[in-house]
């Protein structure tokens, strides 16, 4: 279904330390407000499986717990905007 220019969208996002039930609140809401559910750990993770030039910087970042630069987070977010929601999910 194509969204007029008009139509309202929302995000919501969840936040919390490892554990806290995020993903499970994400279910809860994806269940009842039929909502996309895209985890910011999972992006930054498929990108870093890609092989793309940020791999390497993301798996670093990610084994030394540091965060990731916002250049690079921006671009694994833009490029998720322009791939269908099934290719991200069959990506993981």
């Amino acid at each position: 279904m194509a969204l007029s220019s008009e139509a309202k969208q929302h995000v919501v996002f969840v936040l919390g330390g490892p554990g806290a039930g995020k993903g499970t609140q994400c279910k809860k809401i994806i269940d009842e407000f039929a909502f996309e559910h895209f985890s910011a750990g999972d992006l930054l993770r498929a990108e870093q499986a890609s092989g793309s030039e940020h791999g390497e910087l993301i798996k670093r970042m990610i084994r030394e717990g540091a965060i990731v630069p916002a250049k690079v987070w921006d671009l694994c977010a833009c490029f998720l905007m322009f791939r269908s929601p099934l290719d991200y999910w069959e990506k993981l």
